[in-house]
């Protein structure tokens, strides 16, 4: 035979010419590898570790992961193949999200924890799946079940919660992509929300010997959330300059400064006698408003033991026919948090500026305006708080 480009002869089925060195046969590829080897494939649209690898143990095929390059995607069947395969690939959601909790949970408030606590409880159809087997239609079912009985925000802090466990599983190579992206969410229902009257406020002011109606009235005139009021200490105010220190939720909410409206201010102040007294003895972090034992107030009990129970008394609220107690399908038309709501409307109507009125409530939805203001002093907030009327 010749050589296909010097011409000389050279010996039958060489496959290189010994004169020139040209070769004569064309070079083989194949990425295809030996039965029970593994597969290393590329992943079409993906500029980002495009090349994926899984190997087959028993009659189950395990993905390993996604690589930059085709040779890490052969080391890692290669890797698997010597050492075995990682335990993780493994690990069942439920397993999955108590090691991302672990972590997650330090740096989150208790609000924020208990948020994605309750997330959870919606995923547990699918707790005992492989994560590696789950896909965005096993999420999107329990969002689904979920959107039946409560609002978009909880099916929100459910995707939410799936989009982390997903980073996660991606961080530890048991799926390729984050499946909650593709998540769909009911239409939010917007709700009018209840307030409390000028005639229910000025019938609240007439009971005021009632603890239970000082409690709701300075709820109304701090705009606090109901937890945020019950978690604030005797540290926390100062009557000195008329303001009190709470918040809670977000970074803007927290540590923020409520000036304290003439109305509550005797309120304020007898609590604040009565635990400074036991307070020498007890602790210096005893709660401003306490319970019957002296611990912090439950929300919980506050809303069936205190807050319904006087405004059915007032008249302010009447329980369905036929009903001794409120449902989910007969609601009240005032909640605990309908007090906030009133703040926000009595402080409006008074003309209190937007950026002070969110600089009070702690929100962090500022508008391109308020985004220059980076701090309100104590002084600057009570001018603007004494628009409100008492």
């Amino acid at each position: 035979m010749n050589c296909k480009k010097c011409k000389r002869e050279i010996p039958e089925k060489s496959i290189f010419c010994p004169w020139c060195g040209k070769r004569q046969t064309p070079a083989t590829h194949s990425n295809k590898r030996a039965n029970g080897m593994g597969s290393v494939y590329k992943l079409n649209g993906r500029k980002s570790k495009p090349w994926a690898a899984s190997v087959t143990v028993g009659k189950e095929r395990i993905f390993l992961g996604t690589y930059a390059t085709e040779t890490e995607a052969k080391r890692a069947v290669e890797s698997a193949q010597i050492n075995g395969v990682s335990t993780k690939n493994t690990y069942t959601l439920e397993t999955l999200y108590a090691e991302w909790s672990d972590v997650h949970f330090r740096d989150l408030s208790a609000s924020g924890e208990q948020g994605y606590k309750t997330a959870w409880k919606y995923l547990q159809p699918i707790a005992k799946m492989k994560v590696r087997e789950l896909r965005t239609t096993h999420f999107q079912d329990c969002i689904d079940e979920c959107a039946q009985q409560f609002s978009r925000a909880q099916c929100e802090k459910i995707r939410q919660l799936a989009s982390q466990l997903c980073k996660k599983a991606m961080e530890y190579d048991l799926i390729n992509k984050n499946y909650a992206q593709f998540l769909s969410l009911p239409k939010e229902q917007t709700k009018e929300r209840a307030i409390f009257t000028k005639q229910e406020i000025s019938l609240l002011k007439q009971h005021d010997s009632d603890e239970r109606a000082r409690i709701i009235l300075t709820l109304i005139y701090t705009g606090f959330r109901p937890n945020e009021l019950f978690s604030v200490t005797l540290d926390n105010v100062n009557l000195t300059k008329g303001y009190i220190i709470g918040g809670s939720k977000t970074e803007a909410g927290m540590n923020r400064k409520v000036p304290i409206h003439p109305s509550i201010q005797p309120y304020i102040e007898n609590w604040y006698a009565k635990g400074t007294s036991v307070a020498k003895v007890v602790s210096l972090n005893r709660f401003l408003i306490v319970n019957q034992r002296g611990g912090k107030i439950d929300l919980k009990n506050f809303r069936s033991r205190q807050f319904y129970p006087l405004l059915l008394e007032l008249d302010i609220l009447e329980l369905p026919k036929g009903q001794k107690a409120f449902s989910k399908e007969n609601p009240p038309r005032l909640t605990p948090y309908c007090t906030r709501h009133t703040f926000a409307s009595l402080a409006s109507a008074a003309g209190i500026k937007p950026e002070i009125l969110q600089e009070i409530m702690g929100h962090e939805d500022y508008s391109t305006t308020v985004n220059y203001y980076e701090h309100f002093e104590i002084d600057e907030l009570q001018k603007e708080f004494d628009k409100l009327k008492a």
